[in-house]
């Protein structure tokens, strides 16, 4: 039965003062997502990705032609379907 000032430890990891910006493969698009959470392409509108990363940027890596992977730094969210302007979940979409 101790406190949890007692159980406590310490990381000794250090945390960086500022996040670096991430740079993204050349073979991938950057795209810049709007504080609604959505990216712009092309001139076809606006497809949905999250409101969380607003302000942020996603990369897009080619997959087949007109799909694209979508990533979030080294995570990857889903697949963007230029057909239908829509993100999907990485396990719902099928070729």
């Amino acid at each position: 039965m101790r406190t949890p000032e007692e159980a406590h430890v310490f990381s000794s990891r250090e945390f960086p003062r500022r996040i670096e910006e991430w740079a993204y493969d050349t073979e991938m698009q950057a795209k810049m997502v709007t504080v609604n959470g959505a990216i712009r392409w092309k001139d076809k509108g606006f497809a949905m990705v999250s409101t969380a990363l607003g302000g942020k940027y996603v990369g897009l890596c080619p997959v087949d032609d007109g799909v694209w992977l979508v990533y979030y730094r080294q995570v990857a969210l889903g697949y963007f379907c230029e057909r239908t302007m829509k993100v999907y979940e990485l396990e719902d979409f099928d070729f």
